[in-house]
This record gives C-alpha cells, sequence and structure tokens, in this order.
C-alpha cells in the first residue's frame, strides 16, 4: 500500500487575535507540524478577541476556500457553532482548539482542563490571602477578560467551585472585561 500524499494539502489554523503573543505561539506550533507533515498552513485570525463576528467571517470564508481541514478557536462558543457545523457538512474536518464550542460537530478538541485551572486560582489566592494575613478569610473581586469564550467560562467555574474550601472567603465582585 502507498502512503497518503498530502504535500498539496492545505490547513487552515484560525486562532482568537493574531496580535497575541500567545497566539503567535501557536502559529509557530502550526508551522513546525506543517513541516514536519509537508502540508501547507494559512494562519488566520482577528486582530482581538472581542471580534467575534471577524472570527465568524474568517471562518466562513475558510469553509469557502475549500482547506483539507481546519482548526480553530473559537471566541465565543454560540457564535462559533454554526460555522463549525457548515465545514463539517461540507467535508472538511475542523479541529477545535483552547475554547469549545457550542456543537459536538468537529473531530476532536484539544485544551487544557480550564475548570482545574480555576481552581488551582482559587488554591493560590487563599494560599497568598494566608501568607498575608495569617488566615484564609476575606473578600474577593475577579475579573474574566471575555464574555463568551468557553474556555473563560470553564476557569470562572473552576475558580468559584474551588473558592467552596474556603469558607471565609467571599466573592464581592466579578466583572468582565480587559
Amino acid at each position: 500500500a502507498r502512503a497518503a500524499d498530502f504535500s498539496k494539502a492545505r490547513i487552515v489554523v484560525i486562532v482568537k487575535a493574531t496580535t497575541s503573543q500567545y497566539w503567535a505561539t501557536v502559529f509557530d506550533g502550526a508551522d513546525a507540524a506543517a513541516k514536519a507533515l509537508g502540508v501547507q498552513v494559512s494562519k488566520l485570525g482577528a486582530t482581538a478577541e472581542t471580534d467575534v463576528a471577524g472570527e465568524v467571517s474568517i471562518m466562513e470564508n475558510a469553509i469557502s476556500s475549500k482547506p483539507a481541514g481546519i482548526v480553530i478557536a473559537a471566541t465565543n462558543a454560540a457564535a462559533l457553532a454554526k460555522p463549525i457545523e457548515d465545514a463539517t457538512k461540507a467535508g472538511i474536518p475542523v479541529v477545535v482548539i483552547d475554547s469549545d464550542a457550542n456543537t459536538s460537530s468537529y473531530v476532536t478538541f484539544l485544551a487544557t482542563n480550564n475548570h482545574t485551572g480555576g481552581v488551582k486560582a482559587a488554591d493560590e489566592i487563599a494560599s497568598c490571602i494566608k501568607a498575608r494575613t495569617g488566615k484564609v478569610a476575606g473578600d474577593v473581586a475577579y475579573l474574566s477578560a471575555l464574555a463568551g469564550a468557553q474556555s473563560l467560562n470553564d476557569r470562572d467555574q473552576g475558580f468559584l467551585d474551588g473558592l467552596k474550601k474556603y469558607p471565609d472567603l467571599k466573592i464581592v465582585e466579578h466583572r468582565t472585561g480587559p
């Protein structure tokens, strides 16, 4: 049997923000994988994670370009669900990374366990408060960077679940925004 020839295959990688160092690292990984696998990679994304409409448009354009596959980090779980489903219906395999979408119509999902990360953040804040004041008690406020990103929702929930271990820490404020 002969191995499949993917030398002309093109994979589209769509990140949340092309101006972010974090997503630049993801692009570096995509470049390394493309070189190792002998495929072409198109690196796309909005300039800011708040540009949900921009990412939807980029995804729609990627689908119409008929790549061999799409890798996407969904900025908004609800807004990216239909475009991911549309790609799958068009026969384009989709891999979702970092933040899940409100659909299961993709090949696989790769991400850190954000809930666990939130629990660890709660443990760390409790530890810092104890180191500073001698007890695990007080008021806690926290900030979420962006509404609608499933990774951040999961982290927030993990943080809240983690704080349940510390009954003398009270959430007094939660805000969303940069």
